[in-house]
């Protein structure tokens, strides 16, 4: 997965560009689910047995799995609680897999 090999990699980054990729990655997140907590709602509208659409349950609770873990990271950079040198160089590719 290229998410899980940005992350491996984002120590090669300055952590203020690491913050602003994991600010982008949860804006992300938090627009799928959106989507899939509408999905749910039109199928619950519909009257759709659940049985069709079980895989919304389970992708919401990835997304949020993966947003608690994100917002936590974010904190610990944010108060320093995880130290980070800072990083005079960039790597485009990183940044563009980070996005992902």
């Amino acid at each position: 997965p290229r998410f899980p090999q940005a992350l491996s990699e984002a120590h090669n980054l300055p952590a203020g560009q690491v913050l602003e990729l994991l600010e982008q990655r949860i804006a992300a997140l938090s627009r799928n689910g959106a989507c899939l907590a509408a999905d749910e709602n039109l199928a619950k509208a519909r009257e759709v047995p659940r049985r069709f659409w079980i895989d919304v349950g389970y992708q919401q609770h990835q997304i949020q799995a993966e947003l608690t873990w994100l917002e936590a990271l974010r904190t610990e950079l944010q108060d320093e609680s995880l130290p980070w040198p800072n990083v005079s160089h960039t790597q485009q590719p990183l940044i563009d897999t980070f996005q992902h």
